[in-house]
């Protein structure tokens, strides 16, 4: 599989992408494994949430998309770690 597109309940900076559910962890790492590229579809909103279950860090990501409501503080950590941002308005 070319291209794997993801959610996630949130996502930061220091804990990567995360879930409150262990089998949807596992699920969104399958699919990954599978896929040449991995990108996660997010709204803003979900920036800065936390969930209990790792799923991967954002390094391991072709890139986020997301809305333009991202701050630019957190645009320029994210992009500061090596995520590439897509921005739909």
């Amino acid at each position: 599989m070319r291209l794997a597109f993801v959610g996630t309940d949130g996502f930061t900076v220091d804990r990567g992408m995360t879930t409150g559910y262990s089998a949807g962890a596992e699920a969104l790492k399958a699919m990954s494994e599978r896929a040449e590229e991995t990108w996660l579809l997010s709204d803003s909103s979900k920036y800065g949430r936390a969930g209990f279950v790792g799923v991967m860090p954002l390094s391991e990501l072709a890139g986020i998309i997301t809305d333009d409501g991202l701050d630019d503080s957190a645009a320029a950590a994210l992009e500061e770690v090596g995520c590439r941002l897509m921005i739909a308005r």
